[in-house]
């Protein structure tokens, strides 16, 4: 499509003799001032209907790490490629258990994207900390025991929905000791079983002084464990005794605690250094545990939105540094440097042409994203990434949309055209045309969009609703 429209720019161009004209840098100048001359320049070798209608202008500024050097520059463009941020590939449950308030857990649903680590995921989850130094402890529980313990470099996206996942507060001086809840129970001709009940957490045992570890004795152990469940017991007396286990309740360490027995927690590194340690009633009907209360967030809303085209937008103008072999060549280091770039819009044509830049390619691996992105087939606002003069006719309508199906190894193109004579949307589809709407278009297969700005006479505007009162 670009190299169309070049071809037909060149075959239109109205500037027989192109004169050489060296790039215009700012060097401390007005913005508007080198924008002008710039343009001035690009035009003055380049006149046609192609650049009349399809050219903007970026501005360009390239910053080096090393001296601070800053160059800005503004060069023209017949095509915004945009790329597309990361969707959320799936809506997870996670229970949060406060460390104030362990019997009353929260669910919480979150919008877990691909490359999200549980590090990401704890620094959304810092409003629900009792204590702004917390930290979170994530534990997978399965079978009514702790069966993984996460690590912050970890990623959410390898769970599935049916996984229990809970994370715990943690307390800064405190060290976990995990809680495993059972009752015994006797069958006829069998010695006494315990059996789980309810779900194990984690409860916080302060550091002993000048010291990152802690020690508990049999009174500490049971004051914790019924000060926490203070909330849930029945009878806040009754009777349990202890043991220490490992994470699948099989006995291990000083096994049953008694008297004299002396617990020592170190400080928490790995799911290796966690003390468990069992509670047993002599039945489960001891206490009462209330089921998670439901958190609402705006999470299912944005996975079930997908990607607005705004999102692009915004991304597309953020500063990136530049990566290896795209090195700048700073004038004042007088050497190739990983720059500071960043790209904005100063100046936009009236056809703007929008391109999704699914295609990713590296020197590892390339792949296509499939994700939906939401535009607007009325009054795409470009105002807020405009710097220039002009920004505040910058509302677009769209013309037409490139779809692409498929993915690397195979696809198959179609497009989505406004036939402006009678303002009728029509599908293309290899030999096949026929009608269609404009919401068609917005499709997960969406590649390239062509907007018009709002201010052009030859684009049919929609016509006023009718007042029927």
């Amino acid at each position: 499509m670009s190299t169309i429209l070049d071809s037909l720019h060149e075959d239109q161009n109205r500037v027989i003799k192109k004169p050489y004209i060296e790039k215009a840098e700012a060097n401390g100048r007005p913005d508007e001032e080198v924008a002008a001359e710039s343009w001035d320049n690009h035009t003055s070798r380049n006149a046609s209907v192609i650049v009349d209608n399809f050219h903007g202008q970026f501005k360009s500024t390239v910053r080096c790490p090393k001296c601070g050097r800053v160059s800005v520059t503004f060069d023209p463009f017949c095509t915004l490629s945009v790329p597309l941020p990361e969707a959320a590939v799936k809506l997870l449950s996670f229970v949060l258990v406060q460390a104030n308030n362990i019997t009353q857990p929260l669910r919480i649903e979150k919008a877990i994207k691909p490359k999200m680590t549980f590090e990401d995921l704890k620094a959304q989850l810092d409003e629900f900390k009792t204590d702004p130094d917390s930290t979170w402890l994530t534990a997978e529980i399965y079978n009514r025991r702790f069966h993984k313990i996460f690590m912050d470099n970890e990623k959410p996206s390898v769970l599935q929905d049916k996984d229990l996942i809970v994370m715990f507060e943690l307390k800064p001086n405190h060290n976990p000791l995990a809680i495993y809840l059972e009752y015994e129970i006797k069958h006829q001709f069998e010695s006494m079983k315990r059996e789980p009940f309810g779900h194990p957490f984690m409860i916080n045992v302060p550091c002993d002084e000048n010291s990152k570890g802690s020690t508990l004795n049999k009174t500490d152990m049971e004051t914790h464990i019924r000060q926490t469940l203070a909330d849930s017991l029945i009878d806040p007396m009754e009777p349990f005794s202890m043991r220490q286990i490992n994470s699948y309740s099989g006995n291990m360490g000083v096994g049953k605690v008694k008297d004299d027995t002396v617990l020592k927690i170190d400080e928490y590194r790995s799911k290796a250094n966690l003390i468990y340690l069992a509670a047993s009633w002599k039945n489960d009907e001891v206490m009462n545990l209330p089921s998670p209360k439901d958190v609402p967030t705006d999470d299912k809303e944005l996975h079930d939105k997908g990607i607005d085209i705004n999102q692009c937008l915004n991304l597309f103008t953020i500063e990136e540094k530049l990566r290896e072999g795209e090195e700048w060549y700073c004038p004042t280091c007088k050497e190739h440097q990983q720059a500071y770039k960043h790209m904005q819009i100063w100046k936009l044509p009236p056809v703007l042409i929008l391109h999704l830049k699914r295609f990713h390619y590296n020197t590892m691996f390339r792949d296509k994203v499939c994700d939906m992105v939401h535009f607007p087939t009325q009054g795409l606002d470009m105002s807020p990434y405009v710097l220039g003069p002009g920004a505040g006719t910058a509302r677009y309508n769209l013309l037409a949309v490139s779809n692409h199906m498929g993915r690397l190894g195979g696809g198959h193109y179609t497009a989505n055209v406004l036939h402006t004579p009678t303002n009728q949307w029509l599908n293309f589809n290899d030999s096949f045309v026929g009608p269609a709407t404009a919401d068609q278009g917005v499709t997960s297969a969406a590649y390239v969009l062509v907007y018009v700005r709002d201010s052009e006479d030859w684009f049919p505007h929609p016509q006023p609703a009718m007042d029927t009162n």
